[in-house]
Formats: structure tokens, sequence, C-alpha cells
């Protein structure tokens, strides 16, 4: 994961008045004191292509939890942080006043989407909000909001240059169950990681080679620079690689 930045102006769709109308639709139901089901909700509304290629554009591409590029409108899913449906851990009522807002949309691929579902546990002392007048500040959860927490620092890696493998590392018990609940270390997303691994190390050994030469310093700063801009695929562990490997001022930090 890597924190994002810079979210887009709220997409005219949100505002438009088939927004409004699914908003009453749901604030009518709660009056009625009845529980919102999936048929209750608009998908066209947080599924517009406006609305997508927005997330598209905001997340550089890439799933908000395993990093992997996707193509704009094509296997990516609109992710509620906050459920919009039933909560598993608690089974009650979710987020419903939440589900078309926009600071509460983000893009996942299929696969995280699904590992996440209906999930949203807190950890210890959180509080959860169960009507739009409770706080979401108190509510502490288990996932990381990748646009208000510098995720990064939840993890670590290890690489494995024979075997083509890159392991996500936890820093503690919660990323522990962050890389649990979301499979972020599932065999086809190591071997999607691993296979980037060989042209990093051949980076890595010629920025090696360049400062014993004392030549080429400056290109081979500017490859690991552009090799960890945040809009690179698995961004975050192409920056631990090059830390790892001594070079953290050459790598980007934006």
């Amino acid at each position: 994961m890597i924190r994002l930045k810079d979210r887009p102006i709220t997409p005219k769709k949100l505002g438009l008045p088939a927004a409004k109308r699914a908003k009453k639709k749901l604030h009518d139901l709660i009056a009625r004191s009845e529980r919102p089901k999936e048929k209750d909700f608009n998908s066209s509304v947080w599924g517009d292509k406006r609305v997508k290629s927005s997330l598209h554009k905001f997340h550089k591409g890439k799933c908000c939890y395993c990093e992997r590029k996707r193509d704009n409108g094509a296997e990516i899913d609109v992710e509620h942080y906050r459920p919009k449906g039933e909560i598993k851990e608690v089974s009650k009522i979710g987020y419903w006043w939440l589900a078309y807002e926009w600071t509460n949309l983000f893009m996942a691929c299929k696969k995280c989407n699904g590992a996440k579902l209906s999930k949203f546990p807190l950890l210890a002392n959180g509080v959860r909000a169960l009507k739009p007048s409770s706080p979401l500040n108190k509510e502490n959860p288990l996932f990381p909001n990748p646009e208000n927490e510098e995720v990064e620092n939840l993890f670590w890696w290890r690489f494995d240059p024979e075997l083509k493998m890159a392991i996500l590392l936890p820093q503690d018990e919660r990323a522990f169950r962050i890389i649990k609940e979301l499979d972020l270390n599932s065999p086809n997303l190591v071997k999607q990681r691993g296979s980037i691994l060989e042209g990093l190390i051949d980076i890595a050994r010629s920025m090696d080679k360049a400062f014993i030469m004392r030549q080429e310093v400056e290109h081979w700063s500017e490859r690991i620079f552009e090799e960890t801009k945040p809009d690179n695929e698995f961004a975050s562990m192409r920056r631990c690689f090059f830390i790892d490997r001594g070079f953290r001022s050459q790598v980007c930090k934006d």
C-alpha cells in the first residue's frame, strides 16, 4: 500500500438528481426503521464511468490495497472503505449514509474488494459509528484509510532474488491482520511482485558500480527516482528494496 494524495474534486455525478434521490431513499427507509438492502442502493451512481475515471486518476491506476495496475473501466471495483451494507463483524446495518460519499470511495481490484467485502473490524477501544451523527474518528479501524494514513510505515518487505519472491512483512499485530484479511501475500501477488525484482537488482548493481567508478551516478540516481515514483506498480515495494540497498536518498518520497 501507498498513501494517496490530492483527491480530485467530487465528480458531478455524485451531486446530480439521481444521487440525491438515492440518498433520500435511504434516509426514508431508516426513518421507517427499515434496514436498507442491496437493491436499495443505486450502484449506477458510484459506478458511473466519470466517477471510476476520477478514482482511477486519483489512484494512479492502481488498486488501493495491493497496488496492482488496473485498466480504467476494466477489472476494477469501486470500493466503499466503510461498507454501505451489513457489517460482517457485528451483523448490524452498515454505513448507509456514506454510500454516495466521495471521500468513502476508493478503487480496488476485484480480488482485494472480494477479500474485504463487508469486513470492517475495529481495533481495541474503537467505538462503532452506527448513525450519521456518530463520530467516525472514534472508530480506530483495522483497515487503514489510504488517503489519511502513512500506510507504508505499517509494513516491510523480504526479498528472495533467486526464487523471485517479494513477501510483505508486518511491522506489528495490526499489519499482520491486514495482510491476512486482504490476502496480500497470495501466490499470484508474490509472483507478480517478484517478476520485477530482476530489473530492480540490475539498477541497484549499476548504482553500486557508478559510486565505485564515480561515473553515471546522476543517471542511475534518476533511474531509482523514476522507479520509485508513486505511479509505478508496487511502488511501496520498490522503495523498500532500494532503501534496503542503501539508496534512501535516491528514492522518490512523494
